[in-house]
């Protein structure tokens, strides 16, 4: 579904912490999650 473009994802905090989090689940599958600063 996504290519090799860019993409902005926006997530409530509370999906994102512990190992089963967003942030987690997303690099299990090999994708690049970095933070912006803003």
């Amino acid at each position: 579904m996504i290519n090799r473009a860019s993409t902005f994802v926006a997530v409530g905090a509370a999906h994102l912490p512990t190992e089963t989090g967003v942030i987690q689940l997303l690099k299990d599958q090999g994708y690049k999650v970095e933070p912006i600063i803003f």
